[in-house]
């Protein structure tokens, strides 16, 4: 996605900060109604939040904004049978923003990047170089450890594996607990542009893939294949003091454990940078809507620090918006958020649909072939290939 350099973005709406404090204005500082009705679909988690940003919405210019509550894993679907009723805005996730600003379906909301957010967080909601999205709530893996058992953020991946460390996994390959391992080796699933876009080009045939084959390989006996519910279980019974797991895991972890939790980036184990997958929840403006600025001033309410903050209240999930993680006391989230600021957007091109397979079954077998390290990346390539050319 993009990583060009920071712009403002709705200078207009920045300069006059959002207060939200649980209530809005009286009625009397209302203006009235400027007869332009917006749409918006939302999926469960926001509806109690989009109800405020409509009545404050409603105060300051006069435009009503509607939401329609739906599932979010159908919205993107809906949307493309919608025809004329499609909503003025909606949420939705990162990984659409290619598809559906390549289509024209979303408008772009002027320049590249947010005051307050981080380029990585960003990145995701951006196409070649302009930002088509809003982001509130973000996902990547971390480190997520015993406090008691690690007591700081390890130094290196030899720090880590002294202290009891496995890397607990899916059973059958998993690259996407794998790949932040596997970035440390600087191999990533696809190639990326000059803009930071993801390419239809694999790029698991930079130097360094061998090397990452080997390494797995080698260390067959760091990895430990566990299903979801069993490696939580290993966690909080103390078996492994760390787990790679995402925001998603923190609600059971704390109920369930009885020491600190702790959060932290993951050490390289490849000598160069780590870079976990990460997908963020965003709102979209769409760019064939009747009123368009009235819908990209609505979208803008996101990029404050009282909404995104009040959404971090509302669902518990990590904010988009670094600033408003880390002026939480919350070191959870905290530690999810700094982990976030050297992530890549999970890609979900027509390349990469065809690069899961052969990744997957590539990882098992370097786990559990006795073929030579060489001849299975070697194969890797043959078949990736094939598969996007």
């Amino acid at each position: 996605m993009s990583k060009t350099s920071s712009l403002s973005l709705f200078a207009m709406i920045s300069a006059s900060a959002l207060v939200l404090s649980g209530c809005v204005g009286s009625a009397q500082d209302s203006r009235p109604s400027s007869g332009i009705s917006l749409t918006i679909w939302v999926d469960g988690e926001l509806a109690s939040t989009v109800e405020t940003i409509a009545e404050q919405l409603r105060q300051r210019s006069g435009h009503s904004l509607n939401f329609v509550e739906k599932d979010l894993s159908t919205i993107e679907a809906e949307l493309s049978a919608a025809g004329d009723s499609a909503p003025d805005l909606f949420v939705g996730n990162s990984e659409w923003t290619d598809r559906l600003a390549s289509t024209g379906f979303i408008a772009a909301l002027g320049g590249s990047r947010v005051s307050g957010f981080d380029e990585a967080v960003t990145n995701g909601t951006s196409f070649q170089g302009e930002l088509y999205g809003i982001p509130y709530a973000i996902e990547n893996l971390a480190l997520v450890c015993n406090g008691t058992r690690v007591e700081s953020q390890p130094i290196s991946s030899e720090q880590l594996v002294e202290s009891g460390f496995k890397v607990v996994m899916s059973p059958g390959g998993d690259p996407y607990t794998l790949f932040p391992i596997q970035s440390s080796f600087g191999i990533l699933p696809l190639g990326l542009d000059d803009g930071g876009d993801w390419t239809e080009e694999t790029g698991f045939s930079a130097i360094g893939g061998k090397d990452f084959a080997k390494w797995l390989n080698q260390n067959r006996s760091l990895i430990r294949e566990l299903d979801y519910s069993s490696a939580i279980s290993a966690f909080v019974d103390g078996v492994v003091p760390c787990l790679i797991t995402g925001p998603w895991a923190t609600a059971e972890l704390r109920q369930r454990v009885e020491f600190d939790l702790r959060v932290y980036e993951i050490p390289s184990f490849g000598g160069k940078k780590v870079q976990a997958f990460s997908s963020a929840r965003a709102v979209f403006v769409s760019a064939k809507g009747k009123n368009l600025n009235a819908a990209k001033e609505a979208a803008n309410y996101f990029t404050t620090e009282p909404v995104q903050l009040l959404i971090h209240n509302q669902t518990g999930r990590v904010p988009a918006m670094e600033r408003v993680a880390s002026g939480l006391d919350d070191e959870v989230i905290k530690g999810f958020s700094r982990a976030a600021a050297s992530t890549l957007v999970l890609p979900d091109n027509a390349a990469m649909q065809n690069t899961w397979v052969p990744w997957t079954k590539a990882l098992n077998s370097l786990l559990r072939s006795e073929q030579s390290p060489d001849q299975i990346w070697d194969q890797l390539l043959t078949e990736l290939k094939t598969a996007i050319g």
